[in-house]
């Protein structure tokens, strides 16, 4: 009987520890995914904020090289402002029918400044983002640290 009564004892001490490991494993798991939740998400502004400046960096590439096309004579004559190139042959004068669309090539040029402002600023909206998300993290307290 006595012995019946420590083995029950026993393994109602055993079921404890084993329910109390089962609910410590439960929490780390849950600090864990919460953990890789955030990384994620860090991972992602990281990424878009990579993204963002390899646009903006093709961007500007675009428009330095286009300018210095445009601001040369012969460049200019090799290429149209839709950025084809022409075919002539050296000793060929090239007329035109109709006149460069001089309008068109203002807005385009406004279209481009347009493109690398809403580039850049949209870089700085997720720089904003990510400098708001460091401060949040740095606030909150990680018992997993």
């Amino acid at each position: 009987m006595i012995s019946t009564r420590r083995e029950l004892e026993k393994a109602e001490m055993e079921i404890k520890k084993t329910t109390a490991i089962i609910a410590e494993y439960k929490q780390i798991c849950s600090q864990l995914s919460t953990r890789l939740e955030k990384q994620q998400a860090a991972t992602k502004e990281e990424l878009d904020i990579v993204r963002l400046l390899l646009f903006t960096s093709a961007l500007t590439t675009r428009v330095t090289v286009q300018n210095k096309v445009m601001g040369c004579g012969q460049c200019r004559d090799l290429f149209s402002t839709l950025g084809s190139l022409q075919a002539s042959s050296p000793g060929s004068d090239r007329t035109s029918s109709e006149p460069p669309d001089e309008e068109k090539d203002g807005l385009k040029e406004q279209l481009r400044h347009l493109e690398l402002e809403l580039a850049q600023t949209k870089l700085q909206l997720v720089e904003a983002k990510c400098r708001i998300q460091v401060s949040r993290m740095m606030r909150e307290p990680c018992c997993l640290k």
